[in-house]
Order: structure tokens, then sequence, then C-alpha cells
């Protein structure tokens, strides 16, 4: 991890699943019973490990929940993940960056995650921490940021020239127009985002010219 600033760490992905304790849901490594007895915290450990490193760490968080709605949206979810949301924003100290996935937000059914209070929550407990994630220019209407953009793709590339001066997230339109939202390209170490065994990361070689 030599040389690297910052380190995210997915804390909850589509799945619900929550790589840290929880009283408002059980589908978290509080269940995981095989593992420390159901005592575990992957969020603590992370921190000190980035501590230790003196490398920033920073949590991906996805809004999309398919153990608590899937694709039928229920109105109490915006609290509920506020709720969760807290716990990682007040339990763990200082962290960098919290990074958003526009996922499910609007295309495949009506409703809209409140973005505004999820930065809000941000803003009061993690005060130096930046709010990003989705972006790209074929993926505004599920924007959310504000503060920085995903790119549009997930190869771990870009244009040459990256305007980091860009015009505000559609969910945030009282922005100042432009605005400056410096980019995040992801890139899956492996052919997909999921372990299996008969796959093989990415060479050291191709991860260094991406």
């Amino acid at each position: 991890i030599a040389g690297f600033a910052e380190a995210i760490l997915v804390a909850k992905h589509h799945d619900g699943f929550m790589l840290y304790p929880s009283k408002f849901t059980n589908h978290s490594v509080r269940s995981s019973l095989a593992w420390r007895n159901g005592k575990g915290d992957v969020i603590k450990d992370f921190v000190q490990s980035c501590n230790s490193l003196s490398v920033k760490p920073s949590f991906y968080v996805s809004p999309w929940d398919r153990n608590y709605y899937n694709m039928t949206w229920k109105d109490s979810y915006n609290q509920y993940y506020i709720d969760t949301l807290k716990v990682l924003t007040r339990g763990y100290g200082p962290f960098y960056q919290l990074w958003w996935d526009g996922a499910n937000a609007k295309h495949n059914m009506q409703h809209y995650y409140d973005w505004h209070t999820f930065v809000a929550e941000l803003r009061d407990s993690q005060p130096a921490s930046i709010a990003g994630g989705c972006g790209g220019p074929k993926h505004y209407d599920t924007d959310c940021g504000p503060d920085t953009r995903w790119y549009g793709n997930e190869q771990g590339v870009g244009h040459e020239t990256a305007w980091a001066v860009y015009k505000p997230s559609n969910a945030f339109p009282e922005l100042p127009n432009p605005s400056y939202v410096p980019i995040y390209c992801d890139v899956s170490i492996r052919k997909g985002w999921f372990w299996h065994a008969n796959e093989k990361p990415k060479s050291l070689a191709w991860l260094k010219t991406t």
C-alpha cells in the first residue's frame, strides 16, 4: 500500500450487507457468528490499519439495498439509511470521503434517494469529509456527489483531458455552475466485482498502466 494516499472500503453494497454491526439490522457482521462469535467489525479493523499506515480511510456505502426493499420502494428507507449511516459517520473517527452509488435511484422505479439529508449528516458528523460518487456525462440523472464525481466507466481509464470544473450534480441544482467536482475512476482487480476461485487478479504490470 506504499504510496497510496486513500483507501475506499465497500462498507455496504447493493445486497445491503453491512461490514459493521448495527442495531438497525441483522443483515450485517453481527450475524456472522462463525467469525469472532458475531463480535467482528471490519470497519474498525480497516480504520485502524489505515491510520497505522498513514492512509486516509474512506467508504463506499450503497444507497440501493436489495435486502431492505429490492425493487419495491419503501418510504421508510431513507430514514433507515440515515440511521445506519450515522453508525458509520459517528462511530469510527474521522474519514476522508463517503462514496455513493446512484444505482436504481430513478430509472427503474419512481422514487428518489434523499441526497440532501445524506450529505447533511456527513457535514454534521464528518465536517472535513467529502461526499462523492456517481456522475459522468451519461449518468447525471442518477448523480449524487456533490464534491466529487464518477467518471462513468469501471475500466479505470478516462480521456486525456477531463476537467474537474464541470456542471454540478442534478441532485444539487442550487450549486454554482460550473462547480469544482474532481473525477474518480474505479476498476476491479478481477474480471468482475466478486471473488471466484477460477479467476486470477489482474497483473501488477496491467494495474500500473491503468
